[in-house]
């Protein structure tokens, strides 16, 4: 794959994520991505009230959803999942 294709493809994959969380629904709220740290990309997602983060690393090819802890003075997030075909299950059920 060219350098230029890597992004494309990143999208096409943000549209089919945000097409499931829609069918939740679930409303993204903020996404960030970062070609030059591996491809890396962070997209905040709120649903029923709560704040989620789906993380992926691309250095380590991780990828993780973070649930805000509500009531702590310091940002912190507890670890629910690391596969990404689990993220939509894991935001529907809640």
């Amino acid at each position: 794959m060219q350098a230029q294709e890597y992004p494309v493809e990143h999208f096409r994959l943000m549209t089919r994520l945000a097409e499931d969380l829609r069918s939740l629904p679930a409303q993204i709220e903020e996404h960030e991505y970062s070609y030059s740290t591996f491809g890396s990309w962070c997209t905040t997602v709120r649903r029923r009230g709560h704040l989620f983060r789906i993380i992926f690393d691309g250095k380590e090819l991780e990828v993780r959803l973070d649930r805000e802890i509500k009531g702590s003075k310091t940002e912190q997030s507890e670890d629910l999942c690391v596969v990404i075909t689990e993220i939509v299950a894991r935001l529907r059920a809640v």
